[in-house]
Order: structure tokens, then sequence, then C-alpha cells
């Protein structure tokens, strides 16, 4: 078995909100739920720490000691307590831009070797992918309800048809205008109608 980063390094993807310029949890399952929690919707600028700072300037960012990096003044407090000492922090970009970050922390001061940031870019890629996965199926399940709707509340009768003209929907409008159940349209084929 072969460890990826060194003992006892932690990670998180952060997820970018481009409406209100805020990350979210997208997963951390190593770090406390506290510290997920405190952090959670911070908003991206210079000053805001590792995350905040890689996804608004679009580059990495490493904090080898959060204890005296200026860019954590603000979230210096949630993190110590937690025995998390550095953080490096990766933009993730995505067909829009940046959707959010990958994060690496460690209990102790530490800058990331050539095969971290290898392994960093790796799943930062992979990450990009998933997210874009999501927003494309996520966008694909809300048209197709914005055309389920468009069909079935429609007041102009209204059917679809296969290639070889056999009835496979119809709306309400068309069983009315008809008079027919849905069963009977249905074994129809549309030179019928």
């Amino acid at each position: 078995r072969r460890v990826l980063f060194r003992s006892g390094a932690r990670c998180s993807i952060r997820l970018f909100n481009p409406v209100s310029a805020t990350l979210h949890h997208g997963a951390a399952p190593s770090l406390p739920p506290e510290y997920i929690d405190a952090i959670d919707g911070m908003g991206i600028g210079p000053t805001s720490g590792s995350c905040g700072t890689a996804a608004y300037t679009g580059v990495s960012v490493v904090a080898e000691s959060i204890d005296d990096d200026p860019r954590w003044d603000d979230f210096r407090a949630f993190a110590v307590p937690h025995d998390l000492h550095s953080c490096w922090s990766t933009p993730i970009s995505g067909r829009q831009g940046i959707s959010g970050t990958f994060a690496v922390y460690h209990a102790h001061s530490h800058r990331p070797t050539a095969r971290e940031e290898l392994l960093v870019q790796r799943f930062t890629h992979l990450a990009s992918v998933a997210i874009d996965h999501d927003h494309l199926f996520g966008a694909l399940v809300e048209s197709e309800e914005r055309f389920r709707h468009a069909f079935q509340d429609n007041a102009i009768g209204m059917a679809l048809v296969s290639l070889d003209g056999s009835i496979v929907k119809v709306n309400r409008a068309l069983r009315h205008m008809l008079q027919l159940p849905e069963s009977a349209l249905l074994a129809m084929y549309f030179d019928q109608i």
C-alpha cells in the first residue's frame, strides 16, 4: 500500500458558488465537523485563508504556517484548535471557470513536494470532471422538468409520437379534446387521430 501524502495529511473539496462568491463544503472526511461548519460559506478574497484566496486568484496558495500567515488572520481561530497548522489549496477549474478548491492540511508546517503537486493536479482534474458532470446532470434534470410541465399543462392538445407513428404520450388537453382515455390514445397511431 502506497501513501499518497505524508502521514497525517487531511484533504477537503470546497465548492464555489459564483452568485454569492462563497465556498461551501463539498467533501472533507478527515476534517472535524466543527471546523467545516465554521468556514462553510466563507467569501473569497486576497485574505480568505488558503481556499478563499486560491478561488479568488485562480492559483495555488500555500500557507506553510497557518499560525503566522496573514491570509489566515480571520480564520486562524477556527483552524489551530483542530491542530491544522498548514494548508495548501489549489483551485478547481471547470467549464464555467473556478468551480471549487482542493486543500491539503497538515498538523505541522509543511510545503508540498513535487510528487504531492503532481498528485493534487490529478485530483483537481478528477474533481473538475465530477463537478462539471454534476452541473450538467442537474441542468438536464431541470430541463426535463420544464419540458414535462410545458407538455402536461399546455392548453393545446399534444402528443409525443415515435418514429413509427405510434403515440407514446398524450397530455390532458388532448384527452379532453378527443374525449378519450389515455389508454385508448396510446393504442392508436398518429394517422388515426
